[in-house]
């Protein structure tokens, strides 16, 4: 995710306020907010958790869920649609990470300017990071 353009913001394992809700990774960029985990969370990853990630931020939901595989035989790995429950979901090898999300990700529109400041802050607000 190094390699994402200045319109991504990333935060690293983010506890979530009062919420005690913990996300690996939140990346917001022109097309919203996006949760990234890696594929040995899938399990951990349920609409519950994902509605209270979405809740302790202050948004109605997140725009997608990215599981990264980093198994050597993967990383290379195309994206894979994994389903909408309650988010689109994709599997992704490690570095297509940043080409997935820079590129635009299919499905997903993208929000103006204005809505990513506003992303940001409420994030930043929620997490205590600067």
């Amino acid at each position: 995710m190094k390699t994402l353009s200045a319109e991504f913001t990333v935060w690293h394992d983010v506890q979530l306020g009062e919420a005690q809700v913990y996300a690996s990774h939140l990346v917001v960029g022109p097309q919203g907010l996006f949760l990234v985990e890696p594929l040995t969370e899938r399990q951990r990853i349920d609409a519950d958790h994902i509605g209270r990630i979405a809740a302790a931020i202050g948004v109605a939901g997140v725009s997608g869920v990215l599981f990264v595989d980093v198994d050597p035989a993967a990383i290379n790995a195309p994206p894979a649609k994994l389903g909408e429950w309650p988010a689109q979901a994709w599997r992704v090898g490690v570095i297509r990470v940043a080409p997935f999300l820079g590129g635009g990700v299919d499905g997903v529109e993208r929000g103006e300017p204005w809505e990513m400041r506003q992303l940001v802050e409420r994030v930043v607000r929620r997490t205590g990071a600067a």
